[in-house]
């Protein structure tokens, strides 16, 4: 299972978290990524990740989703990441 949405009329909601055993290399595959919070139609926090053959909303709270997001920002921005670490030394 990897995602399940709601279908209200306003908008689209993961409904649970999909049971990820093996995240390693997962943020390759990432897209994007956005945040779902809690609403009148959704009632739980996740994170919706879109891959390029399906959408995987995904437990904030459980460290890889964490480490995939930071994974996805190195090499979606390897740039911004140099900066950074000159500037910062």
């Amino acid at each position: 299972m990897f995602i399940t949405f709601s279908t209200g009329d306003f908008e689209n909601c993961c409904l649970s978290y999909a049971k990820v055993t093996q995240y390693s290399g997962l943020y390759k595959h990432i897209r994007y990524y956005q945040l779902q919070e809690i609403s009148e139609s959704c009632n739980m926090r996740a994170v919706i990740f879109y891959l390029k053959k399906r959408i995987i909303c995904a437990n904030p709270m459980e460290q890889w989703v964490g480490l995939a997001i930071k994974q996805f920002h190195k090499m979606k921005y390897p740039k911004h990441q140099q900066m950074k670490a000159m500037y910062s030394g």
